[in-house]
């Protein structure tokens, strides 16, 4: 008991610091760094054609220009008192840097020079690879100490000598062998090789840049908006702007949307209870309960698995510091549980384009990572549910909430649309085909939860849900563009607690000459969206003030937005 009282009173103090602090905006990319930059080991597989094929490939993260360091043991390093082996020197007989990748394997090259490099030969991801970190911003000195801790297997040069050989406009020349460069400026961080090629990209959330500068597009119905100077700033609504079809009930923190015969069904949850609405002119409620048994619910997603069947609820959230879902059927305007607790995240998804989605997915919980890498599809067979392996290929940093798929490219297939880690992802398969700048998301369906509660040390670990984007053909050229929520994040929040989330906007992302543009949508929303759908011609959205942390309620409004005059 007195343990349990000392971690709730941890947990309540770590909330109400991070409430209250703001991070700097480089604290918030260093997390996106090391996340980029995570160790994966593997082996070298067989030389061919000048190039070494590796043993891995998408499902473990892996990426098109990722590094990789050939490493065999070296010499013992041994205590000279107790003769304990502390450890062993690696010795690195080359780098390699991935040049393609497929099922099950990768191709890389050679960077530089390196030793007999052969089968069964070890490699370690941005390991052991000599780091350079040049500031151009004069500011960037607490930001390259976090960032040297983040990524601790990288051999960093010292923040003052990296600083005597940085040329006044960044260039590779006069470095030798394989080396890394961590640029810093004003405008954000960039990651290159010592091929000067960009590895990772990093945009700052100080720097605002103008919509003209991210590809903005003009949905239907719309006009450019030119300032004094003549530039692109985005684009406004010709017509009035949104129309609030009313108030819900609590503060929601997440919304799910879908068709059925008598038009559009909203579920909501304010991270306790759930409500059920029925969408016309207006916003009536049918259904409203806590559901018992969670901790905080996390998401909510409407499941259609046959027409034959009731429509059902999945409602995913955290009990006993690990990620728990049930399913629901809704009958008579009730909720009834259908299915014992499942040890999963439950995302469901419409591939026919009816506005029922008829997809149910899971995804295993990892307490270290948050999204586990294990996906199933799940399908309702006698009343049973049946798990299999999906029906389409699924990228390895796929996640089932905060996704759907769509046809953007006009080839007849689905691509996989997820936002994850700031960025919005569009997947052909396992092949990447886009990821937006990092400011894409904003949730207030936060979870915090203890990594390992049986350990003697508190490790808490603090995770985002994103709501799932939706797409529409706003200029109506017959292809389909995708509207997300953006937004700026300067603050990571516990459970209960409200994030930073400013300026929220909606953006568009769409396939333009054969190259993904991204554009807005409307004017700056401000306060949080919860939820997101187009349906009749409209956009429907919820809006959050979330009130403050002293106990203030805050509201939740159903926006309408027609997309066409």
């Amino acid at each position: 008991m007195k343990n349990c009282l000392i971690r709730i009173w941890i947990s309540m103090v770590s909330a109400l610091m991070v409430a209250f602090t703001w991070l700097p905006a480089e604290a918030v990319v260093v997390a996106d760094v090391a996340d980029d930059f995570k160790p994966v080991s593997g082996y070298i597989i067989m030389k061919t054609d000048g190039e070494y094929i590796i043993d891995l490939d998408t499902s473990k993260g892996i990426l098109t220009g990722d590094l990789f360091s050939v490493v065999r043991p070296g010499k013992k390093i041994i205590h000279p008192v107790s003769g304990k082996v502390l450890g062993t020197l690696t010795d690195v007989k080359g780098i390699l840097k991935v040049t393609r990748l497929e099922k099950g394997y990768s191709y890389a090259r050679i960077l530089g020079k390196a030793k007999e490099i052969k089968r069964g030969d070890s490699i370690r991801r941005y390991d052991n690879i000599p780091a350079l970190f040049w500031d151009y911003s004069g500011k960037g000195e607490s930001f390259f100490l976090q960032l040297r801790d983040a990524l601790p297997n990288l051999k960093w040069q010292d923040y003052a000598a990296a600083q005597t050989v940085k040329p006044k406009v960044p260039a590779a020349s006069g470095v030798d062998g394989p080396t890394m460069f961590f640029i810093l400026k004003l405008t954000g961080l960039e990651v290159r090789d010592s091929e000067f090629q960009i590895i990772h990209n990093y945009e700052s959330s100080k720097s605002q840049p103008p919509a003209a500068a991210l590809g903005a597009m003009a949905p239907y119905g719309a006009k450019k908006q030119i300032d004094k100077t003549g530039e692109s700033i985005g684009y406004m609504a010709e017509y009035p702007g949104f129309r609030s079809l009313g108030e819900l009930p609590g503060v929601t923190v997440m919304a799910d949307f879908t068709r059925d015969d008598d038009g559009v069904l909203m579920t909501t949850t304010d991270g306790h209870s759930v409500h059920i609405h029925r969408i016309d002119q207006t916003v009536s409620s049918l259904f409203g309960d806590r559901i018992k048994g969670f901790e905080q619910i996390l998401s909510v997603q409407w499941w259609h698995p046959s027409d034959e069947l009731p429509l059902h609820l999945a409602v995913t959230g955290m009990k006993d510091q690990k990620v728990e879902a049930k399913i629901f059927a809704f009958q008579k305007n009730r909720l009834v549980p259908f299915k014992a607790w499942l040890p999963y995240f439950l995302g469901a998804f419409d591939l026919d384009g009816n506005g029922k989605p008829e997809i149910l997915l899971r995804q295993s919980f990892d307490p270290d990572l948050f999204w586990g890498r294990r996906i199933k599809q799940l399908n309702l067979v006698k009343g049973k549910l049946v798990a299999s392996t999906p029906e389409f290929k699924l990228p390895g940093n796929f996640v089932v909430l905060g996704s759907i798929f769509a046809d953007l490219t006009g080839d007849g297939h689905l691509e996989s649309i997820f936002v994850r880690n700031k960025s919005l992802y569009v997947h052909d398969g396992t092949k990447q085909l886009y990821r937006s700048p990092p400011d894409i998301g904003g949730s207030l369906s936060v979870a915090t939860y203890e990594v390992n509660p049986d350990a003697k040390e508190l490790m808490i670990n603090t995770a985002m849900v994103e709501i799932s984007p939706a797409v529409s053909d706003l200029d109506g050229d017959g292809r389909l563009e995708v509207i997300a929520v953006a937004s700026d994040r300067s603050l990571v929040t516990a459970s209960g607690i409200s994030p930073s989330i400013r300026n929220t906007k909606l953006a568009t992302i769409k396939l333009r000459d054969g190259m993904f543009v991204k554009g807005t949508l409307g004017e700056n929303i401000g306060t949080p969206i919860q939820g997101l759908t187009v349906a009749r011609g409209q956009l429907l959205f919820v809006v959050t003030e979330s009130g403050s942390v002293f106990g203030k309620e805050g509201k939740s409004h159903l926006l309408s937005y027609h997309l066409a005059q």
